[in-house]
Formats: C-alpha cells, structure tokens, sequence
C-alpha cells in the first residue's frame, strides 16, 4: 500500500513535469526581435535674415535624396514635431520605408508656407552611422517646395522571421535559456539559421551574425551564397532561406566562456534580430550536474522503460555500463560524439537514453539496486556514475 501512494505520488509529480515541459514547448521559440528602420536626421530653422515676426515653428520638412516623387520622410517644426523644441525638426529619415539609408548627399527643404516663406532644395551629407545633423535652414520668402507632394505609398509586408537556430543540430530554445537553462555549444560549432518572409521576400545581402558584439572579442560574419543550404524563391525574392555557417569549415574556434550571437536579416519593410547565448567547455570531456533517471523508483509491473539524462561538456563517444549490486555488468550501450548520448548541449538540451530493461543477455532484469557509470570512450575514464531502484 505504502508502495502503491508512492508510486502515485512520484506518477503525479512527473504528469505535472512533463505537463510543464510540453506547456513551455507551446511557447514560441524565439522572441524576436522585428523592429521599422530608422535613421535620425534633425536641425533648426532659423528667421529670415534681418527681418523679425516670422515664426519658424510648424514648418514641414522634408528629407530625399533625389526627388520628393521616389521617397521622402518629413516633420514639423515646433512643439506638435517630433523635436518638441521650438524651431527645431526631428527626421526619422527611412519613416515610410521607401529611403534605404546609405552614406551620400542627400536633400533637405521646407515647404513653402502660406505665407510664402521657405527653404529651397539644400545639400546634406548622410555620414551612415544612424543620426546626422542638418545644416541650419534659414527661411527665405519666394523659396521652397510650392506644396508638398502626395505621400508616397510605403512598402507593404512583413519583415523576415528567423525561425529557427541550431548549433550542431540541436535546437537552441530561447525560453528555457530565459528560465536558468545552460546551453552548451562545441568550440566549432555548425550553425544553422531558418528565415522565412512573406511575398516581400528576404534581402540576401543583409544575412549576418555577430559573436560578443560590443566586446573587445567582437566578431561579425556575412552569409555568402555558398552558405545557402535550401532557398525557396517568390514574387520578389526568396521566401525561406536555411543557411548554414560551420565553425570547423571556416577555420574558426570560439574561445572558453559565455558567447552571444546575434543574428539578422531584412527586406524592404524592416530587419529581424534574434539573439543566442551559448558556453563553451573545451579540455577533457565532463559530466555537468548530477546524472538523473525518471521514473524513480521503477516498478516492473508498470514501468517498459527507464531513461537515462545526463549532461556533457563536449561532444564525445560514450559508453554506460549499468552493473548490479554484484558489480556484474547486465547492459552496455554505446553512443557517438555528436548524436543523442554523445552530444554537448547544457541543461537546456541533456541527452536522454532509453532503455528497456533488457539484459545483453536478452532476459528483463529483476529487482534491486543499479549503479550505471558514464565512460569518455576514448579516454578510457568514468566521467560520471548514476543509480537505479528497482522495484517488483
């Protein structure tokens, strides 16, 4: 009886795991990052030279970079702008998604207002670093655009999506990282990045990723065609894109320690960001945490199976031996670097071993208590040891 509640208890502790475990599956794997493109021009707006009682507030104007017809971004002076200061402008240069922002000259003018007052056409360097300063536009009477033309039609769409991310096959879930997991990556890891976009299409030229940006172990890449493993093309371009990026094949080798990549994509109504932390454990492979087998205890009446988690440092061929309480050897199993059982992958990504409670000897093992030990293969070394309670 005392076994049976056991039983129960544990089979419901594990129903609220697993229930747990599939919930955060539900969840989507990647919060990404989708965001409009912006480029800051602002400036002032000066009065007429010697002349006094014209405002420079409310004022439009408007920023191309060869006519106003093939893409323009605009603003209002003043407090009802985005500045908010009195004669001044405050550009979001790519607001309606037409102008792709590259260093050159640029245009800049304000509209000629009822009063006949304005700033004709005027040269602006764009230095490509995110925000540039206008030149000072001093209001002239006779000057500017007569009336503002239509606004053009933005671009419709969406931005692209990275899907998903996977450092040597393995799936990297961003939310199990977000609750504590450890996802361990090999020191030459192979990457391989999904995007999808709709009709609007990905721009190839924009695949990239970054490793530790802002640190002084910055590294960025950019994806070739050669990198391209799958492309689906549509109306206007590709539609999904799978890329893959091998470490090894580069000749790269990521140092010891915490990383973070960020990778990227865009097309013409906006970019995508997606970020990945990922350790990496280098030197002899080692078991991380303590090895753990569910269910526990086991019961043969019940129970076909038991499986075995552990977590490595490193890829590495393994065996487990799983002795009895004689220290008799009842099963082998052996597993290859890289493959279920011989993978790195951190707490957010353990292997997880099934076994049968066959004997290599073909007969169901009986009851008692089991030790497995874990074995770095070609070390010949026990890395780790786990126990089993078997019951009737």
């Amino acid at each position: 009886m005392r076994l049976l509640n056991l039983k129960k208890l544990i089979s419901g502790y594990i129903f609220i795991v697993l229930f747990l475990s599939v919930s955060l599956l539900a969840l989507p794997l990647h919060a990404q990052t989708v965001y409009s493109p912006f480029y800051w021009v602002d400036g002032k707006i000066l009065p007429p030279t010697q002349e006094s009682g014209v405002s420079t507030d409310k004022r439009i104007v408007v920023f191309y970079q060869t006519t106003v017809e093939s893409g323009y971004a605009s603003d209002v002076s003043g407090l009802s702008g985005r500045s908010g200061r009195s004669g001044e402008f405050m550009i979001n240069a790519m607001q309606d998604n037409r102008l792709k922002i590259t260093p050159g000259t640029y245009k800049i003018t304000v509209i000629k207002a009822d009063d006949n007052y304005g700033v004709n056409p005027t040269d602006m360097i764009i230095t490509g670093k995110g925000y540039d300063a206008a030149p000072n536009l001093v209001l002239v009477k006779e000057a500017g655009i007569s009336s503002p033309p239509e606004p053009p039609t933005p671009f419709t769409g969406e931005a692209p999506v990275i899907e998903s991310i996977r450092f040597d096959d393995r799936l990297y879930q961003k939310n199990l990282i977000g609750k504590g997991y450890e996802f361990i990556a090999s020191s030459k890891p192979k990457i391989e990045v999904k995007i999808t976009a709709d009709d609007t299409g990905i721009d190839l030229s924009t695949l990239a990723f970054s490793v530790d940006k802002g640190s002084a172990l910055e590294n960025n890449h950019t994806i070739s065609e050669n990198d391209i493993l799958t492309k689906v093309l549509g109306t206007n371009g590709p539609t999904e894109v799978v890329y893959i990026f091998n470490f090894k094949d580069k000749g790269e080798t990521l140092s010891d320690g915490s990383h973070l990549f960020e990778f990227t994509a865009e097309n013409s109504v906006g970019s995508t960001s997606e970020s990945s932390k990922v350790s990496v454990m280098s030197g002899d492979t080692t078991v991380i945490g303590t090895p753990i087998t569910f269910p526990s205890p086991i019961l043969l009446t019940e129970d076909p199976k038991v499986t075995l988690q552990y977590e490595l440092s490193n890829d590495a061929d393994i065996d487990i031996y799983i002795f009895d309480i004689t220290a008799k050897v009842v099963k082998k199993l052996s597993f290859n670097a890289g493959e279920p059982g011989g993978s790195s992958g951190g707490s957010a990504n353990p292997n997880k071993i099934d076994w049968d409670l066959m004997s290599d000897h073909g007969y169901k093992i009986g009851a008692g208590i089991y030790v497995w030990n874990i074995v770095d293969k070609n070390k010949g070394k026990i890395i780790g040891k786990g126990k089993l309670a078997i019951f009737p």
